[in-house]
């Protein structure tokens, strides 16, 4: 099932906002419901709806989730009718009253039209019903959310295939074509030791992929120039996309 997340939490957040808005303490004593509670659980329904639609989670083997998916779905598309609705009534009674003026803005439409016609209009009563359907899915956001970070969790700690690929400072074959490269590199790295040259902490080698920029670091290190006048202690270290700090640096102090 693909789900509208954005559109779903978008839709829901106004009806929230809505809510707050006609006044937390009336909501609570009229609609049994406190706005903020849902305001609070907005941003995990909005996580579990949008990692459903990428697909980090999914709902396939899972009943309670996609019936929960599908509530969600079901009451975004509700709580659009409603809030119409709620926003034409509103604009019919201004223009029923005989306000030949031109309407600018109908700001906090929820919250005129409510206190007006509370218990008597059937979109309010509507509404209430919305608003009980989002509580009881707010209950339960918590419960996929945390699926949701488990599985974060779960691809962080994987390791990536580039955490795969080691290399070595040994050539086992000789290279053609990058002496200009390998000089160039080499009198940055003396002149980096010498007391007046320019000093380099990072020498970066940049390219596309499989152009030979591991294979001229080695040739670089493995340079008897480098290796015994100014750099009698060296280390190779493969740095990876994903890395571990901690597992480097014992690499590097073993």
């Amino acid at each position: 099932m693909v789900i509208a997340g954005w559109f779903a939490s978008a839709v829901i957040s106004k009806v929230i906002g809505e809510l707050i808005q006609y006044g937390i303490d009336r909501c609570k004593s009229e609609l049994g419901v406190d706005p903020g509670v849902l305001d609070k659980a907005l941003p995990m329904i909005r996580a579990v709806t949008c990692a459903a639609e990428s697909g980090m989670i999914t709902q396939n083997n899972d009943p309670d989730l996609e019936q929960w998916l599908s509530q969600i779905v079901n009451i975004a598309g509700e709580a659009e009718n409603v809030l119409d609705e709620i926003e034409y009534h509103a604009l019919k009674k201004k223009v029923e009253k005989g306000n030949k003026h031109k309407v600018r803005k109908i700001p906090s439409s929820l919250t005129k039209f409510a206190k007006r016609v509370f218990c008597k209009d059937p979109a309010w009563e509507r509404l209430k019903k919305v608003v009980k359907e989002i509580s009881e899915v707010a209950a339960k956001a918590d419960l996929f959310f945390k699926l949701v970070d488990n599985k974060q969790r779960q691809e962080q700690q994987r390791p990536s295939s580039t955490n795969n690929r080691e290399t070595g400072p040994l050539l086992s074959i000789e290279v053609f074509g990058r002496e200009e490269e390998k000089e160039d590199l080499i009198q940055k790295l003396l002149s980096s030791s010498r007391s007046d040259g320019k000093k380099f902490s990072i020498l970066p080698i940049v390219g596309v992929g499989g152009v030979g920029k591991t294979t001229l670091a080695k040739l670089v290190y493995n340079d008897e120039k480098v290796t015994e006048e100014h750099f009698p202690l060296k280390m190779w270290i493969c740095v990876s996309d994903c890395f571990d700090v901690t597992l480097l640096t014992k690499k590097m102090l073993d």
